[in-house]
């Protein structure tokens, strides 16, 4: 039994209550009762004992042996339905005094608690503050800074704690050696254990060792609970176990478990969970942390399903429980962002609890706001490398490349990966020193504060999503949803949907209401790039979405407001598509009110040079190659229709099949190394050889297939070794196509994998050194 405030041993309790019946208590005992938030449990039961049942002082003894019980397992709702129903009518007893009736409330505020929190709790605050006055005793004015803790802990508000804990040392510094200011410490020491503040969890806990004897006598708070709590919040789990042993705490198996899985003893976390009662709650749960060690996904999700099954329902305010932890690492492993923002925005409101860093670097990472991630890691970073550990060993999502791009954003050539790759939305800025692209930057810093909607017009591959992430970024506070929308992707019959939302019903197969991209994006931007490409319906729709900010959803009868800044992007131009007929004139007026321009790249060359060292940067080499002066004068010549994307695609190519090189010439590039000159056709059109007449089967694609496997054999046999990116560019099919070609083409033994990498993109191919025979050809692709 926890005993909290003891009375003097030479101190006997009083015949009297305080207050009832006009009696007179000892004047040494009414001191030392007014100086408490409550009597000790001690009195309690002594008082119950001496006094009428319906008297004050047995109610209040009785409440409190309910309330506090003989034990600190969570109380049964039983008891705890017992225990308010003694509260209630101690409360009603007409001789009670403001003391008593605090001592009561925060009773009844601790049983809230041990169940399942609500917002009673609230009004229940409000109660005790108000009948909390500057004159009374610290004991007393503590009651509700502590249970507003707790409350603002349960509901991860960083805001209220920063607040509530100052609050509370500003009672407690006038009696510095007072046991309300110890207890107040232990208090902090737990909120910076759960924040994961460990360099102020380290001073606190030195400073209650130091008072070890009169933490445990006074406050009833076991340092070494608070100790190993500690370890294992940091993820030292070795030294958590070596503490439990020395503690001789051989059957707390719950921290037992977990420090084990933080170790990684697998073997002795079965044995411990085969321990657990079958239908525990904290055995499904630590069964879920097994799972997601071995990455036994299909365990994870079975121990969530059975976790919700036996959960009560949630109340209005969110209780986060250890299921939701286990779906979230589901949801982030599977890369589901949507399930994954959700459950966060709920445990980790404010991004800044400090528990879930890691969580949030992942989800930002799989978004592709790597700004965002990398602040996260750096947050991460900063409660030590224990915790980064931890954090990292739940994160099977996250690769070497993945890992090198949240730390070092730009991916410098300090960044040493084993898979690099360029390919991705990494570049955050515009790069280039011209004065078209310090224009660009300037309408860009002078747009981004301002709520209005921006047009973004330039050719394919210029950097337009760039311009709108940078317009996101700095316009935007940190955590703002930045949805892309490809409108050359969406049918007329599904855009509506797909922008707007639609209610249940609203069509066939409908079955449940969903959030369009417009809601999805509140706060935030929604980019519509390739808008030219809407259809006229479409883009009504948008221009009175532009005009009111109003909207509804398919189905419905309810108008929502826009609360998402717009950004549209085209390679078109508008007006020529206004006198044809294909834009209505009066959107291009309306989105035209922001223009930023965005040149091609043979309209600022001069940034060739410094494009192409910032993409050989970004790809994380050692010792990356430098820039030949042949190739920078071919580049200078080069049309580059696909602007700053193919250069970057260039790059790439040349750095996975002459990464190895010190100086990178004009042989090694693929645009080049054709027989055709590309600087005086920037538009490559694909060769289409003639079938001969022992021509091999058709395969299931048709004859287009056989015949563009033909001239990917006959790349090889010309150039010697080949990549997809160099496969795209010169016959001009989509990236899945080459890929399904080259794997096809390899499983028929007529190539050979020369480079392995993450993926088919960051691998080069040769021909297979035993060229198959002639039946072996005439067998279909």
């Amino acid at each position: 039994m926890r005993k909290l405030y003891k009375p003097p041993v030479s101190q006997t309790p009083p015949e009297s209550f305080p207050g009832e019946d006009g009696g007179s208590a000892d004047p040494t005992w009414q001191q030392y009762y007014r100086s408490l938030p409550h009597p000790s449990t001690d009195l309690a039961q002594t008082l119950r004992r001496r006094h009428p049942p319906a008297s004050l002082p047995s109610l209040v003894a009785q409440a409190q042996l309910q309330a506090e019980g003989m034990t600190m397992a969570p109380m049964p709702a039983a008891q705890c339905h017992e225990a308010m129903r003694w509260i209630a009518r101690a409360l009603d007893h007409p001789q009670i005094d403001t003391p008593l009736r605090l001592f009561l409330l925060r009773l009844a505020a601790n049983l809230d608690f041990s169940q399942q929190p609500g917002p009673e709790i609230g009004a229940r605050i409000a109660l005790i503050r108000q009948l909390t006055t500057d004159d009374m005793n610290p004991a007393f004015r503590l009651i509700a800074p502590r249970a507003e803790l707790r409350w603002s802990l349960n509901q991860r508000n960083v805001a209220a704690i920063e607040r509530i804990i100052e609050e509370g040392w500003a009672i407690c510094r006038p009696h510095p050696e007072s046991d309300q200011a110890l207890e107040w410490l232990v208090h902090h020491f737990g909120v910076a254990v759960e924040r994961k503040h460990f360099w102020e969890a380290d001073r606190m806990l030195a400073n209650l060792e130091a008072q070890h004897q009169r933490v445990t006598e006074r406050i009833g708070f076991d340092l070494t609970y608070g100790k190993i709590n500690l370890l294992l919040s940091k993820g030292l789990g070795d030294e958590a176990i070596a503490a439990l042993d020395e503690a001789g705490m051989r059957d707390d198996d719950t921290r037992r478990v977990y420090a084990h899985l933080l170790s990684g003893h697998i073997t002795a976390v079965r044995q411990l969970i085969n321990r657990f009662h079958a239908g525990a709650p904290y055995g499904q749960f630590y069964r879920g942390l097994l799972g997601l060690a071995e990455q036994d996904y299909g365990l994870v999700r079975d121990c969530v399903r059975r976790l919700r099954q036996h959960s009560p329902p949630r109340t209005a305010a969110w209780d986060w429980r250890g299921e939701d932890l286990l779906a979230l690492h589901l949801s982030l492993n599977r890369k589901r962002c949507d399930e994954a923002h959700y459950l966060l925005s709920h445990m980790d409101p404010g991004a800044d609890f400090g528990d879930c860093h890691g969580e949030w670097m992942r989800y930002y990472y799989h978004r592709g706001q790597f700004s965002e991630a990398h602040h996260h890691w750096q947050q991460l970073q900063r409660r030590g490398p224990h915790l980064v550990k931890q954090s990292l060993a739940w994160a099977s999502d996250l690769g070497a490349v993945d890992l090198a791009r949240i730390m070092e954003p730009n991916l410098s050539n300090e960044v040493k990966t084993k898979q690099p790759s360029l390919t991705g939305n990494q570049t955050r800025t515009l790069i280039g020193s011209s004065t078209e692209m310090n224009e660009a930057r300037r309408l860009l810093d002078r747009f981004a504060p301002r709520p209005e909607t921006v047009l973004l017009i330039g050719e394919t591959g210029c950097g337009k999503e760039i311009a709108a992430r940078i317009l996101h970024r700095q316009g935007c506070p940190r955590g703002a949803p930045f949805i892309a929308v490809n409108c050359a992707a969406l049918t007329e019959s599904l855009a509506e949907a797909e922008l707007f939302g639609h209610v249940r019903g609203a069509f066939t197969g409908a079955n449940r209401s969903a959030p369009g991209l417009i809601h999805q994006a509140r706060g935030g931007v929604l980019f519509l790039d390739e808008i030219a490409s809407t259809s006229p319906r479409i883009q009504g729709m948008l221009l009175r979405l532009l005009e009111t900010g109003d909207y509804r959803p398919i189905g419905s009868s309810q108008t929502q407001n826009l609360e998402a800044r717009i950004i549209a992007a085209t390679h078109c131009d508008l007006e020529e598509l206004c006198l044809q007929g294909q834009f209505r004139q009066d959107l291009q007026f309306r989105l035209q009110r922001l223009t930023i321009q965005l040149p091609p790249l043979r309209e600022h060359r001069q940034d060739i040079s410094e494009l192409a060292t910032h993409f050989i940067h970004q790809f994380g080499l050692q010792r990356p190659p430098i820039i030949g002066d042949d190739l920078l004068a071919a580049w200078l010549d080069y049309a580059w229709p696909g602007n700053a994307r193919e250069l970057r695609n260039e790059i790439e190519g040349m750095l996975v099949l002459y990464g190895d090189e010190e100086v990178l010439h004009r042989r090694h590039s693929g645009i080049f190394r054709s027989r055709v000159s590309s600087a005086r056709l920037p538009v490559v059109t694909p060769r289409r050889p003639s079938v001969p007449a022992n021509s091999p089967p058709v395969p299931p694609g048709g004859r287009k297939v056989l015949q563009r496997r033909e001239q990917i054999l006959a790349m090889l046999r010309r150039d010697g070794r080949i990549t997809r990116a160099m496969i795209i560019h010169e016959l001009g099919c989509a990236p899945n196509t080459a890929t399904a070609d080259l794997k096809e083409l390899e499983d028929q033994g007529l190539i050979q994998r020369q480079v392995q990498g993450a993926n088919l993109r960051l691998s080069s191919f040769i021909l297979s050194p035993a060229p198959p025979s002639d039946e072996r050809l005439r067998k279909p692709l």
